[in-house]
């Protein structure tokens, strides 16, 4: 090889490299916008094991008192109780009919979770106390998953989620008879607020998703607590002040504090006038996403 040649190969080499780390540059900037590591659909036995880690970390003494402090006193007679100046105090049961007069032993505003229709009778509004997780998919939300193809990734999934739902489930007994749920979908979050940004301008500024039920629900039964029940439901979904019926599949279930519905339904985007975003490292984009969500409530 001539000398004059060895330069001109050099060149073509850097040439090639520095394009092949523009190409690897571009396909990890598209990353942000199609997915990654997402989180997995909504689940209502996994719902249903987060709310109860949750109950366990609120409810749990602390129960460390530390080296010598568990029968610390038991044995110094000066921390003997004293006898109460008047005898007959503390004897009185208090007056029942004194609305002033507690009673720190009865029962009050929470009755534990519904076990018959008598309990679920009436209405139930979206509880929206609970801290909100995108990632581990804690607390109510509504949410959208939609698959990609990418040249030289393959196929991925983007995940967007919104903790701003409304609505209430209202019950004649065991019988369902009207479901009323609405996201905003200008509050969904995903793991990138650039991608974020790019659909709420495929959305528009006021986007919604709203779900009615068609026909009322006959429920056998209450489940026990934690069992969950599985349900096709037909109703209208409406997305854009566009309406179409669909079928929804649910997981229900009582819980300790109310109740646990998660829902997800494959919904084409054009029927709703919502445009599939598109990128050149795109080689396909499903015009179909699956609305999801998970919902606690509590009786109103």
């Amino acid at each position: 090889m001539s000398a004059s040649t060895r330069p001109r190969s050099r060149r073509r080499w850097l040439i090639g490299g520095v394009a092949a780390i523009a190409v690897a540059a571009l396909i990890a900037g598209l990353l942000w916008f199609f997915g990654g590591d997402e989180p997995e659909a909504v689940d209502a036995e996994r719902a249903l094991q987060q709310d109860q880690d949750s109950l366990s970390d609120v409810f749990t003494p602390d129960l460390d008192l530390g080296p010598g402090d568990e029968d610390e006193g038991d044995d110094d007679p000066s921390t003997e109780e004293e006898p109460d100046e008047d005898p007959e105090a503390g004897d009185d049961p208090g007056d029942p009919d004194d609305p002033d007069d507690s009673n720190p032993g009865s029962e009050e505003a929470n009755d534990g979770p519904p076990e018959s229709a008598e309990d679920l009778d009436g209405t139930w509004v979206v509880d929206n106390s609970r801290e909100f997780d995108r990632a581990a998919g804690r607390g109510t939300f509504i949410g959208y998953r939609i698959e990609e193809q990418l040249e030289g990734i393959g196929s991925s999934t983007a995940v967007g989620r919104s903790p701003e739902v409304d609505g209430q489930v209202v019950f004649d007994g065991a019988t369902v008879t009207s479901v009323r749920v609405e996201g905003d979908l200008t509050g969904l979050e995903s793991d990138d607020e650039r991608r974020d940004s790019r659909v709420q301008t495929q959305l528009g500024p006021d986007a919604t998703a709203s779900f009615e039920l068609g026909e009322p629900i006959e429920l056998p039964e209450v489940p026990p607590v934690s069992e969950v029940i599985e349900l096709t439901v037909t109703g209208t979904l409406t997305i854009q002040e566009v309406s179409n019926e669909v079928d929804v599949v649910l997981q229900a279930a009582v819980i300790e504090t109310g109740l646990l519905i998660t829902g997800s339904t494959d919904v084409m985007l054009s029927d709703y006038g919502v445009e599939v975003p598109s990128a050149p490292i795109v080689l396909s984009v499903s015009g179909v996403a699956t609305l999801e969500w998970q919902l606690f409530l509590v009786k109103e």
